[in-house]
Parts: C-alpha cells; sequence; structure tokens
C-alpha cells in the first residue's frame, strides 16, 4: 500500500479485503463511499472495469473512488473500460500510470451516461493512455472531467458524443492534455452531438494524422484556451455548428502537412461551410506558418465573429479568407499585429464577406449594394456612382453620406 498515505488514505482510512477503503473522511476523498484500489497486491482488484464494478450503488448512483497503483498490469483489462458511475478514477504514479490497450479496434475509456441529462460528474485523472482506438470517449455527460492526462498511439485521443439516453453532452471540462502521435484526430467532437460549454484548457495536440480540432458539431459556449496545435497532418481546427465559440490564446504552427506547399488547402483554423458558424471569438492567438501554410483561418460561413489581439507570422500570402457566405466579420485590425512581411492582410487583397468590418465599421465597399445591420451602424462607400466616398451611416434603412448628406443608393 506505499504511497496510499501521500493520497490522504492512510491517516483516516482503513483498507479492507480486496482493495476496499473505508473513507472516513479522508481529504481528498471525503465524498466517497468507498475507494477500490487496483493493482498487483494483496486484496488489490486486478483490473479498473471490476474496481469500477463493485463500488456501491447501481448506475448513475454508484459513488466511490477508483486508485491505480504502480503495480498495476494493463494486460489484464478487457477493454473499453466503460464508467457509467459516480467514479473518480486517479493514476497513484506522480509521472501517470500506464494504461496500454494493444486492440486498436477497441475504446480505451468510456464515460456514458445512463439517463437523459445525467448530472454525476465522472472524472479520469493522472494516467497515460497508450494505443487503443478512441483513448477517451465521453457519451451523452453533463460534468465529465478529464485532465492531467498524457495520450499517444491511439487512432482518436478523445471524442465527444451522444449517446440512446441523451442527445446533449455538456459542461464537460478537459484539462492538462497532452496528444501526440494519433492516427485520426487529437480531438473530436461528433455531429448530432448537440454539446454546450465544454472546456479544452491546456489540451495540446501534436502531430495528429488528421485534424487537431475535429469541431463537427461545436455547439454553443465551446472554449479551447492555452493550448498548442501543431504538426497536424490536415488542418489545426475545423469547426462546424458552432455558436458563441471561443477560441483564446492559442498556439498554431505548421498544420496541414499533408498538403502541397503552396496549396489553398494548407490553413490553421476553418470555419466550414457544413454548419454555420455565429458569434465566434478568436483573441489572442499566435499563428506561426513556417512559410509553408497559406493561411491562418478561413470562414467559410456563419455570422458576427470576431478575430483580435493575434499575431500572424511567416505566411505565403494574407493571414484571412472569408468567402462571400460568411457575414459581419469585426477585425480588431488595430489590435493586430504580423511580421510585416505580407502582400496582404487578407488573401490576395480581396474581402470577399459581407459587411466586412474593422473594428466595427465597415469596411471600403459600394454601400449602395450592402444594407446595414442596425440603426446608426457605420460603413465607409468606395465612391462608387453618385455619392463620394467616405464615411456613411445607415438610418431609416437607408444609407447617409457623412461627407455631404446625399442618400447612398
Amino acid at each position: 500500500m506505499a504511497g496510499v498515505a501521500g493520497m490522504g488514505l492512510a491517516a483516516s482510512g482503513s483498507v479492507s479485503a480486496h482493495g476496499t477503503t473505508d473513507t472516513g473522511g479522508t481529504s481528498g476523498f471525503s465524498g466517497f463511499d468507498t475507494v477500490h484500489i487496483v493493482g498487483d497486491g494483496d486484496g488489490m482488484y486486478t483490473t479498473i472495469q471490476g474496481a469500477h464494478d463493485d463500488l456501491p450503488g447501481d448506475g448513475a448512483g454508484a459513488n466511490g473512488a477508483v486508485v491505480i497503483a504502480d503495480s498495476y498490469d494493463s494486460s489484464d483489462e478487457q477493454f473499453p473500460v466503460v464508467v457509467d458511475g459516480y467514479a473518480d478514477i486517479r493514476g497513484m504514479s506522480n509521472t501517470g500510470t500506464v494504461i496500454y490497450n494493444g486492440d486498436s479496434t477497441k475504446n480505451t475509456f468510456v464515460f456514458t451516461a445512463t439517463e437523459q441529462h445525467n448530472t454525476e460528474s465522472p472524472m479520469l485523472s493522472n494516467v497515460r493512455l497508450a494505443g487503443g482506438d478512441n483513448a477517451v470517449v465521453v457519451e451523452g455527460h453533463v460534468g465529465a472531467t478529464v485532465q492531467d492526462v498524457t495520450i499517444w498511439g491511439s487512432n482518436t485521443g478523445i471524442k465527444v458524443t451522444d449517446n440512446s439516453y441523451s442527445q446533449t453532452c455538456y459542461d464537460n471540462y478537459f484539462r492538462n492534455i497532452c496528444i501526440s502521435g494519433v492516427e485520426g484526430d487529437g480531438v473530436y467532437v461528433a455531429n448530432n452531438t448537440a454539446p454546450h460549454s465544454l472546456t479544452f484548457d491546456n489540451v495540446n495536440v501534436y502531430r495528429a494524422g488528421q485534424h487537431g480540432y475535429n469541431l463537427r458539431q461545436a455547439g454553443a459556449d465551446t472554449v479551447v484556451q492555452n493550448s498548442t496545435i501543431q504538426h497536424a497532418d490536415d488542418w489545426g481546427m475545423l469547426i462546424e455548428r458552432s455558436i458563441s465559440l471561443t477560441l483564446r490564446d492559442l498556439y498554431f504552427e505548421r498544420n496541414a502537412e499533408k498538403y502541397a506547399s503552396g496549396s489553398g488547402n494548407k490553413i490553421d483554423i476553418c470555419f466550414h461551410s457544413n454548419g454555420p458558424n455565429h458569434d465566434f471569438l478568436v483573441q489572442g492567438c499566435y499563428f506561426n506558418g513556417m512559410n509553408e501554410t497559406v493561411c491562418a483561418i478561413h470562414l467559410n460561413s456563419g455570422e458576427a465573429g470576431e478575430i483580435r489581439n493575434c499575431r500572424f507570422n511567416r505566411y505565403d500570402d494574407g493571414y484571412l479568407i472569408q468567402d462571400e457566405e460568411h457575414t459581419d466579420l469585426n477585425v480588431a485590425r488595430s489590435t493586430i499585429t504580423t511580421d510585416g512581411r505580407e502582400a496582404h492582410f487578407y488573401n490576395d487583397g480581396d474581402t470577399w464577406g459581407k459587411r466586412t468590418r474593422q473594428d466595427g465599421i465597415i469596411m471600403s465597399t459600394d454601400l449602395s449594394t450592402t444594407d446595414g445591420k442596425f440603426e446608426a451602424d457605420k460603413g465607409i462607400h468606395d465612391g462608387s456612382g453618385s455619392a463620394p466616398q467616405g464615411m456613411a451611416f445607415w438610418l431609416d434603412g437607408q444609407w447617409v453620406s457623412q461627407v455631404d448628406g446625399s442618400i447612398i443608393g
């Protein structure tokens, strides 16, 4: 039982047969009725699944912790480990217990809800996951936490999806995770999941065989922050069907490596056209194209995104591409810096989207063919037609030139 005392168990808890510990109000486990120890020792469980299944209570009512000792041998485990109870699963080692799944067709951990809007909060922490299909799957859960985990050699690192009990998956928290050398996506959020308030904090993806983050249904209020996405074979991030998505303090380097240098497919972030993306924020991000990535951000569709406080370095051409399907992009240009070597800020020098803005003002365009969005909206007329070039206001359903008061239209 060496190392258990360091987790606060030996001081006031007692170990009984088969690796069961009565926590007795022990610090760190006071909310659990039982702690089960997994490893190769007297009275310990030999598998994580067995320790989980023997927790008191049924299904979502099960309550307890599973502690994985250094002596744990994952060759005894029948993957996937299915967690459907309120279980706190922790590795005991300071460097993270290694859990090796040698079957590339089977998931390693599956956290699955057993009722609609399951509010139990399982946790996985302090482990290293090697091999397998999806290293961690969160199905239809509310409040699940995965933190302090290293993942490598799997097909996919983290997968978030629905299940037969719940069509939503929200308020799940992923923190301090390193994903490296996976065959597919580092993080994959499946379509039809309808997630809300997913948080990825310091979830870093290196050398993914597909996308770093593949958010097929990013959902509402998802946050990705304080993370690195680097050397993905496909795009750094693919985003669809998002509302109020926040990308904050991220580092991108040399993604989409499978495409030829100069290819228009070399992209760090793509807001994709398969689903709308509304009201996103990209803030405080550092984009390093390494002279190979064509553009940092490609906007296919959506409305009212904002980009601010970012740095762009070493791109072949411009930094942003905005297709005509996207409207009301606001670029806080005064807060954005570059290495100064670009021919154009916008790729090819054009802003194709509708009502593209800088610091809230519609950039120079033919306002006679562009409606305003709201009363007192501001724009810059390009001088087309008889109206003068310069500032104008959207008032009573028409543009009024601030230069001479004429109506533009």
